[in-house]
């Protein structure tokens, strides 16, 4: 069944995120990003990485096996799954819609987003930047977070930014979904979701939201919410994938793909670590 924008998840949240959403935070005014740059290709090679620390995955990183990331998407399906009467359509780029495909090797990522509550402890622990953010809501995910605080974090965990192309294994599996829980829509008016999206709640949600419309290996929380990092472009192109609870649900579709500046700082935009 779909979930309503309040309803509890199904099923078990990350260790962050076992307790009710504190108050939300005082969001940071979002900056307009611009158009996603298409001349670059959506797999194009991972340009920021720190040195990871020699530790072992966290227990909820969870594994996606090697395979092959099927790419391409047919935008007619995208339409009458996400775009319904009355619910925009955005344009999808033509670098979206080139059939192809690309090997990933094995790897883990982690189950959610980083939390405000692990992100600190990285903080107290003198290895990632304090952002001084708000005080509140420190299980909801780690946002107004640049790239290099983000790879600071992963790198202080063992890990490091996934790829993008690592991301869309993990979203989308071995088949072409256009969302990680399959094809079916991420909003249905008036009031069922199945992901943070079409919402009045300006800020994301705490984490594990949703967590039954999970991804083909568990992980949730891919798409709504915050758009995520990845360590693809260089600094002036950074790659994010997935999308917001600012946008509209066409724009959760596994192949988004937008690049910005690895710099800002975004009330919508949070990562996760792969190892």
């Amino acid at each position: 069944m779909v979930g309503e924008e309040d309803a509890q998840p199904g099923a078990e949240a990350p260790d962050d995120a076992r307790v009710a959403a504190d108050a939300a935070p005082d969001a940071a005014p979002p900056i307009d990003a611009g158009p996603a740059d298409a001349s670059l290709h959506p797999m194009a090679a991972a340009a920021f990485q720190p040195t990871p620390r020699k530790r072992k995955p966290p227990r909820s990183a969870r594994p996606v096996p090697a395979g092959t990331v099927r790419l391409g998407l047919d935008v007619r399906r995208l339409k009458k799954a996400a775009c319904p009467e009355g619910v925009p359509c955005p344009a999808v780029p033509t670098v979206e819609q080139a059939n192809g495909s690309v090997r990933v090797d094995a790897f883990r990522l982690d189950r959610a987003e980083v939390s405000r509550k692990a992100y600190a402890r990285c903080v107290d622990d003198g290895a990632c930047p304090d952002l001084k953010l708000p005080a509140g809501g420190r299980h909801r995910p780690q946002t107004h977070t640049p790239r290099d605080a983000a790879a600071a974090y992963c790198a202080w965990r063992g890990g490091r930014l996934p790829t993008f192309a690592e991301w869309q294994r993990a979203a989308r599996g071995d088949d072409t979904r256009l969302f990680p829980w399959g094809d079916d829509p991420p909003f249905v008016p008036p009031h069922r979701r199945r992901a943070h999206v079409v919402t009045s709640k300006d800020f994301p949600l705490t984490i594990g939201r949703y967590a039954e419309f999970a991804g083909p290996y568990g992980h949730i929380n891919l798409v709504g919410n915050v758009r995520e990092w990845t360590a693809d472009g260089p600094a002036t192109a950074a790659v994010t994938a997935g999308g917001s609870f600012r946008d509209a649900p066409a724009d959760l579709r596994v192949t988004r793909r937008a690049t910005t500046r690895a710099d800002r700082r975004d009330d919508d935009l949070g990562f996760r670590c792969a190892y």
